[in-house]
């Protein structure tokens, strides 16, 4: 009877180890890794207008910032298993605990945490 016990007992851990865990979060960029600052003649950036990814030059991404529009492609982005999408609520790995900051291999800074 021991046995058959530590036999349901061992399956019944094995059963609860999940390795496609995710959970939602809340995605938010903090800090964009272009210097806003400087002016680069001719260097482009994408931000997101009504939902479609426009390409524009960096000069006029604060003004398009200020009516709105958010830094990078439209959709959800994906670099080193985390999603991101600004404002959006995306699904990650369960191993992140939330709140945390992460810089992307572009140099943006993302909020994650939980969705209210």
């Amino acid at each position: 009877m021991k046995k058959l016990f530590l036999v349901l007992v061992a399956i019944f851990i094995f059963a609860s180890c999940e390795d496609n865990c995710t959970q939602d979060a809340l995605s938010e960029r903090i800090t964009s890794g272009v210097n806003k600052g400087t002016s680069s003649k001719g260097e482009k950036v994408w931000v997101c207008h009504n939902g479609k990814s426009l390409e524009i030059n960096v000069d006029s991404l604060q003004d398009h910032l200020s009516h709105g529009d958010t830094e990078g492609e439209c959709g959800t982005l994906s670099s080193g298993g985390l999603n991101f999408s600004d404002g959006k609520i995306v699904e990650i790995d369960c191993d992140y605990d939330l709140p945390f900051l992460h810089t992307d291999l572009d140099g943006n800074k993302w909020w994650f945490s939980k969705p209210k």
